[in-house]
């Protein structure tokens, strides 16, 4: 199962959702307390941080 929330402004110039990434100490947290649960799912993820720029790689012409 993979948890999704809105996305933040690293994200969602590309989508609208991204991945809810939760620390092991909070797993117990999200299954057993709805409060928390709802509190986890309000939170802005961390933003990314792009270390490269993108480049299309092509597998045609590597002959």
């Amino acid at each position: 199962m993979i948890l999704t929330t809105q996305a933040n402004p690293s994200v969602s110039p590309v989508h609208d959702r991204m991945p809810l990434i939760l620390e092991k100490e909070d797993v117990e947290n999200w299954i057993c307390d709805g409060e928390q649960t709802q509190d986890f799912l309000q939170e802005i993820p961390v933003l990314l941080q792009r270390t490269q720029e993108y480049e299309q790689q092509s597998l045609f012409g590597m002959i």
